[in-house]
């Protein structure tokens, strides 16, 4: 009876592993290429037959340098076809030494997830891409697709792991970075005034203020503490870059047909606030970096973190112009995974 269990077990397993090994084709017309040959030749150069849908054919062995191609038995010859020709590529995971338990699932079910690396990605999707190394930043290496699979899909990398992925015009996975700004320095008139970093608000005799810096432009809201009226400035108003560039900076108020116009000054009576949008002119992010993941970031944050923008603010009262000349750091840099559209 034992004897009799262990030979149902061991054909059991035989019948298993038969099952890993047997693929479906899933496309109308399969390409079966005779092996030897430079795939990345044209088709019109490269010698194949076809497999219609729905044929079993017998996967022998995969092409683990690209991931991208499997050598079959089809009619008791051997052949090479793309991944993307099966209908489920997840029989081929058993193949791969690199393939991970916990991105299997996600293989299966042909969905990115963060993480994977370039062979299990190359598993899930199955064609050819046009792989780009960036020329600034080694680490990275982007997946590109040809528009004839319809619209582009692009896949990034860092240090080997997915961290980006946009199927069919939708962002699947990926991250956005968040920059935050603290009030560092306040320059009046030529005399220096520290500012504590949790600190986020400036006051005198004649004001108080209060900022918050976004990504491409800045809000503030203006209290006028003195016994008259003041004015903004908003044309002797400049931004400083992180390039120590000196740029105009535009009333958020102001309609694109107007920019190139002189700017009316904002009058706070006495006692009374004033809040607005300032935006630097041409206009663009202050800090220019994106991070594809953490870990990018976590390797280049500290220069980062060296950064500085500032804000010259002219207030003219009864005549005279007092000048403010706001210094913010970055304090805090944040990457957020970006909400997954649905595929």
């Amino acid at each position: 009876m034992r004897k009799i269990f262990f030979i149902a077990v061991f054909f059991s397993l035989i019948q298993y592993l038969n099952a890993q090994t047997i693929g479906e084709i899933a496309l109308y017309k399969a390409y079966f290429f005779e092996e030897g040959q430079d795939l990345s030749k044209p088709l019109s150069e490269i010698k194949y037959s076809t497999i219609k849908k729905g044929k079993e054919v017998e996967i022998i062995s995969v092409d683990t340098t690209d991931a991208f191609h499997c050598i079959v038995k089809y009619k008791g010859k051997r052949g090479i076809i793309h991944n993307s020709a099966l209908k489920d590529r997840f029989v081929l995971i058993p193949f791969y030494s690199n393939i991970r338990k916990e991105y299997a699932e996600y293989i299966k079910i042909g969905v990115p997830y963060y993480g994977m690396n370039e062979t299990e990605t190359g598993l899930l999707v199955g064609i050819n891409p046009e792989i780009e190394k960036s020329s600034i930043n080694p680490n990275i290496v982007k997946w590109r697709f040809p528009a004839t699979y319809g619209k582009l899909d692009n896949f990034c990398f860092y240090k080997g792991k997915l961290c980006k992925a946009e199927v069919n015009g939708r962002t699947v996975i990926g991250y956005h970075t968040i920059f935050s700004f603290g009030l560092s320095n306040v320059e009046v008139d030529g005399k220096s005034f520290s500012i504590e970093p949790s600190i986020k608000t400036f006051q005198d005799s004649d004001i108080k203020i209060d900022w918050t810096i976004l990504d491409s432009s800045f809000e503030f809201t203006l209290q006028n503490l003195s016994e008259s009226s003041i004015k903004i400035l908003w044309d002797n108003m400049s931004f400083v870059d992180i390039f120590k560039e000196s740029n105009k900076v535009i009333n958020g108020e102001t309609i694109k047909a107007h920019i190139g116009m002189p700017q009316p000054a904002s009058i706070v009576p006495k006692g009374t606030k004033f809040s607005a949008v300032g935006v630097p002119y041409p206009k663009r992010r202050f800090i220019l970096n994106r991070y594809l993941c953490p870990e990018e970031l976590a390797d280049s944050q500290q220069n980062e973190r060296k950064y500085e923008i500032g804000i010259l603010l002219p207030i003219e009262k009864e005549g005279n112009i007092k000048e403010y000349l706001f210094t913010f750091k970055v304090d805090d840099i944040i990457v957020k995974k970006v909400k997954p559209s649905i595929m």
